[in-house]
């Protein structure tokens, strides 16, 4: 069956040159399908955009910023106090944002049942990061 074979051969190519040849071949294509075929394909992607429209984003680059301030200023406040407050209410925040995200990755990875590569990243960053805060004497 063809769209066996396409599928086999397509997985193989790396995701930019899967939606290069997409955007070349593929969607071209789609204009020479039946009318009712057209209306229940657009309906299709209509569903399932809208069922991706509240995946979250999983990015480690933001979530590294974020915790890489935090982490700062706990390091600015270790150095004026040997044990403030403050440094309790900064770990605070780092696990609160780890634990956020923990559920974020959950929904994208299991709920959605995507993204499985960045899921996996991100819980190795996550990982660390509990460590780092540990090591910190705070955690």
């Amino acid at each position: 069956m063809i769209s066996c074979r396409f599928e086999s051969t397509f997985d193989t190519l790396p995701r930019e040159a899967q939606q290069q040849f997409l955007h070349d071949h593929l969607f071209p294509l789609l204009n020479s399908l039946p009318t009712d075929k057209q209306s229940r394909l657009l309906l299709n992607l209509s569903d399932a955009q809208k069922r991706y429209r509240k995946l979250p984003e999983l990015s480690i680059s933001s979530k590294k910023a974020e915790l890489e301030a935090l982490f700062d200023e706990l390091r600015r406040d270790s150095h004026r106090y040997a044990n403030s407050s403050a440094r309790n209410e900064i770990s605070s925040e780092i696990v609160e944002s780890i634990t956020a995200w923990l559920s974020e990755i959950w929904q994208a990875v299991f709920e959605f049942g995507v993204q499985f590569e960045e899921g996996h990243r991100c819980l190795m960053f996550a990982s660390e990061t509990v460590k780092k805060l540990v090591s910190t004497g705070t955690g």
